[in-house]
């Protein structure tokens, strides 16, 4: 069972790949907008699995050092749904100056394409153009 995010009008799908790659990703991607934000926004994740205990003092804190914006697409569901137009565009505006290293991925394929970049082209992409994304 994977992930396939997708936009209409974009050559290639945003995202192919396994939902453990997207939980990666978003932790990649919180840890490029502030570390300690990333580290505990990892420890939040990886508690839904019973893999670490978060406690109520780094909840706090990981809450305080969270972007709204970003929020968007870090809770996002990793099975489906969808991202509207408006949504990207604040995304977008968290993400456009962020780098972050994770290369695109097709399962056991990496392309040399960078995720955030495809990311961002598309967030942009569905802004610009008023086109839903669609994560199924």
């Amino acid at each position: 069972m994977g992930l396939v995010i997708s936009a209409k009008g974009l050559d290639d799908d945003i995202f192919d790949s396994g939902n453990g790659d997207f939980t990666r990703f978003r932790v990649a991607l919180a840890k490029a907008y502030n570390m300690e934000f990333g580290l505990l926004y990892e420890k939040y994740i990886y508690n839904f699995f019973g893999i670490n205990k978060m406690t109520e003092k780094e909840l706090d804190r990981m809450n305080k050092l969270s972007n709204k914006n970003l929020d968007i697409l870090l809770q996002h569901s990793d099975t489906s749904g969808i991202l509207k137009p408006w949504q990207c565009k604040k995304i977008y505006s968290v993400t456009k100056n962020l780098k972050c290293d994770m290369p695109k991925s097709h399962y056991l394929t990496v392309s040399d394409k960078n995720l955030l970049e495809e990311f961002n082209k598309a967030f942009l992409h569905c802004w610009k153009k008023k086109i839903v994304m669609y994560f199924h």
